[in-house]
């Protein structure tokens, strides 16, 4: 399991279309999904802190079709995602947000 920090850019499609290769490469971003930036924008409104643990399903740069690669690695990547999650709530338990 690889934990990394990384920006997120959003696009309506699992494919990337070159208004979403355009966007990511703008904001420096390394993933790219179809709900977090919505989420962390509607946080960002209220003044809300908020932590994303995402896994990637897909690659931009891989050789299969999207829909394939995404089907190959939904089960490795929920399990994964799984630990990582109780992982943060571990950690983040019984914390301030100042103490993060």
């Amino acid at each position: 399991m690889v934990i990394e920090v990384c920006k997120l850019s959003t696009g309506d499609s699992l494919d990337m279309s070159s208004q979403d290769e355009t966007s990511i490469t703008a904001n420096d971003a390394t993933i790219k999904d179809m709900e977090g930036a919505a989420v962390a924008y509607v946080a960002d409104l209220f003044k809300v802190p908020a932590i994303f643990v995402k896994a990637v399903t897909d690659l931009v740069d891989g050789d299969k079709p999207t829909a394939e690669e995404f089907m190959q690695n939904l089960v490795a990547v929920t399990a994964a995602l799984e630990q990582s999650v109780s992982q943060v709530i571990d950690f983040i338990n019984g914390k301030r947000f100042s103490e993060l």
